[in-house]
């Protein structure tokens, strides 16, 4: 998991093939701006960005998720948002995992919390199970997906 400033996104250009392309995508276009939905960055599904408004949703209820072909990019846009982390080796074996979607979610307590401010990001790779969306008033933030 990574989590800093959008400033600094392309000083980790080389820890991805695709980091340096989403690095451009995000200098070339006003993220705040984009209309909900998705907007392919890159071809075939390499990179893509689905632009959402989360609402307010008790904790307890926000399922812990992961991932095996995506890398998420998540940024939230308007207002703050705890996300939640933990390693995989403590995401639970028998949790049915949907290809199609490319997630596994399940109630599960995270080991750590991370506050998230618009013109911040974080990067949760498929070692990673993350519990976004707990927030205290609706935003809109953005999930930039990368084929890992």
């Amino acid at each position: 998991m990574i989590h800093d400033t959008l400033a600094q996104f392309s000083h980790y250009q080389l820890l991805h093939p695709r980091f340096e392309k989403i690095a451009k995508w995000l200098e070339e276009n006003d993220i705040a701006t984009l209309p909900l939905g998705r907007h392919e960055i890159l071809p075939d599904g390499e990179a893509f960005v689905n632009v959402q408004e989360i609402n307010v949703r008790p904790q307890a209820e926000i399922p812990a998720e992961c991932h095996r072909k995506y890398i998420d990019i998540q940024i939230p846009l308007s207002g703050v948002e705890r996300m939640g982390w933990q390693p995989l080796a403590e995401f639970p074996k028998d949790v049915p995992f949907s290809v199609e979607k490319d997630v596994a979610l399940t109630q599960l307590p995270a080991t750590d919390w991370i506050t998230v401010r618009p013109g911040e990001f974080v990067v949760f790779f498929p070692t990673d199970v993350h519990t976004p969306g707990f927030i205290q008033e609706p935003i809109k933030k953005i999930i930039i997906k990368v084929l890992k």
